[in-house]
Order: structure tokens, then sequence, then C-alpha cells
């Protein structure tokens, strides 16, 4: 996680970690973000898919602006998630030049830039 803080701030995005699925909910809950970069697995009840169908019920606005980054390729392509999701996803490892390239994306199409 603090790499890809690291990694962000390079870019000239600010990020925040979070240890959990919940203290990401409890933190959207009482803040904006122009992005969530998010694991498919997570520490504790709320996993990454909970935690963007969550976001897509209370916060639409962020749920456009998820990307998955995970080590379990196979969680990545092929749960029933997402089957029908076209939620951004990066395998790690990845090459920073093509998550960079990602963030880009979602943030431009959210109407924002990095």
């Amino acid at each position: 996680m603090r790499f890809q803080i690291a990694f962000l701030a390079k870019l000239g995005i600010t990020g925040v970690g979070v240890a959990s699925g919940e203290e990401a909910i409890r933190y959207l809950e009482s803040h904006d973000v122009d992005l969530v970069i998010t694991d498919v697995r997570m520490p504790g009840a709320v996993d990454g898919t909970q935690l963007y169908a969550w976001a897509r019920e209370h916060r639409p606005d962020v749920a456009r602006r998820f990307v998955f980054v995970s080590g379990d390729v196979a969680g990545l392509t092929g749960s029933e998630f997402f089957q029908d999701e076209s939620v951004p996803r990066l395998a790690k490892p990845f090459q920073f030049a093509e998550y960079s390239q990602v963030i880009r994306r979602v943030l431009e199409e959210g109407g924002l830039s990095a």
C-alpha cells in the first residue's frame, strides 16, 4: 500500500491508505475522494467486491472511479462479479506505466485529471 501511495504522489495524487474494507467504508462515508484503488481480497469482513457493491449503492459517483489491483488473478477474472462489470483491474505484479495509464484513464473518464 505504501509503495502505491508513493507512486501516486509522483503522479500528483494524494493517496490515503486504509487497512480493511470496513475502514474504507467509514472513510468513504465522511470523505470525498476522486478514486478508489482496492484489492479483491482485503482483511476483515468486507472484501473489495463488497466495498464496490457498497459504493454502488451509497456513493455511485465514487463507484464509477474504482480500480481493482490484486495478486489474485483468478479472483480478478474468474469470479461472477467480474463477468458483467467494467471496473478496471490490474494483476500484480504490474508495470507502473500500465498502472499510471489506468489511473489517468479512470480520472479522465470521471471528469478529473491526474
